[in-house]
């Protein structure tokens, strides 16, 4: 089932990935070739490797996630609705001057994207039903509930809790 020739580093940071994407464990195990007992307890066991390889895979789905937040914003500006324009130039704006500020105590000089992110979860959560699917149109996959599984270590918990 497993292969003895991969470095338990690139497993755990494969791993690290895979959760920090909302992967089940037993989906990280498979991925991993390794058993769901032995894969769950790489965070407890090397938690220095686990919280390392966790950290950079978190900082890059972020890093993306603020990324994809720009897009949705500069779509923004080309619907049909006024407001939303309005309200998606408004964002915009107050993110470029938040670039300008000197950084908060707990983010990065590197100039974290969670505030960004953030910023855009309030927009579009102030959208009323109707904005929001003017812009967007229709849910072709409407989002399927997810039982809370992240472990009480995983440094996600409480980073997006945020």
């Amino acid at each position: 089932m497993s292969d003895p020739e991969i470095p338990l580093e690139d497993l755990v940071a494969l791993a690290a990935e895979k959760r920090v994407a909302g992967e089940k464990w037993q989906a990280v195990a498979d991925a991993v070739k390794r058993s769901l007992r032995t894969v769950k307890g790489w965070p407890k066991g090397h938690p220095e490797l686990w919280k390392k390889h966790y950290a950079k895979a978190e900082s890059l789905l972020v890093k993306d996630a603020a990324s994809e937040a720009l897009h949705t914003l500069r779509k923004l500006l080309r619907s049909e609705s006024e407001t939303v324009q309005q309200h998606a130039a408004q964002k915009l704006l107050q993110l470029r001057d938040a670039r300008k500020k000197p950084a908060l105590k707990g983010v990065g000089a590197g100039g974290s994207p969670i505030p960004e992110v953030r910023q855009l979860v309030d927009y579009l959560q102030g959208m009323s039903h109707d904005q929001f699917h003017e812009t967007f149109g229709p849910d072709p996959d409407p989002p399927v509930e997810r039982a809370a599984e992240a472990p009480l270590g995983d440094p996600a918990s409480a980073a997006l809790a945020h």
